[in-house]
């Protein structure tokens, strides 16, 4: 019982550690092969079941909403970038409300890329 309270007691510090760094609602998503790109403009439930969620854990950077792949932050210029280390993706932020989106979230699966283009929730 004790190792059961201890055991509960760090996955509830583990998951308290996480601090919302950046979170984006799509409205636009678009698939892409060498061959055709088709672009979807997102219902309201489409949007909600494709938000990105960034996540803080100490010094660290995880992509919450795509598996918790970890992420490098790059800030450059009005821009912050959030960038896997394997290559798979990464999601650009606008520091700075001028244009119709505020964000990008971009990945790769086989040789196909998918493209979300959205507003800022939360975070930078």
């Amino acid at each position: 019982m004790i190792r059961f309270a201890a055991l509960f007691l760090c996955a509830a510090l583990a998951f308290a550690a996480d601090e919302a760094v950046f979170t984006g609602t799509p409205s636009v998503r678009i698939d892409a092969d060498g061959g055709q790109s088709i672009r979807v403009e997102l219902s309201d439930l489409g949007a909600k079941k494709y938000v990105c969620r960034i996540v803080g854990r100490g010094k660290k950077y995880f992509w919450a909403s795509r598996g918790n792949r970890e992420l490098i932050r790059s800030d450059s210029g009005d821009y912050t970038y959030f960038i896997s280390p394997e290559g798979t993706g990464y999601v650009k932020v606008a520091l700075t409300k001028s244009g119709t989106f505020d964000y990008m979230e971009s990945f790769t699966t086989e040789l196909k890329t998918v493209t979300y283009w959205g507003k800022r929730s939360s975070g930078q």
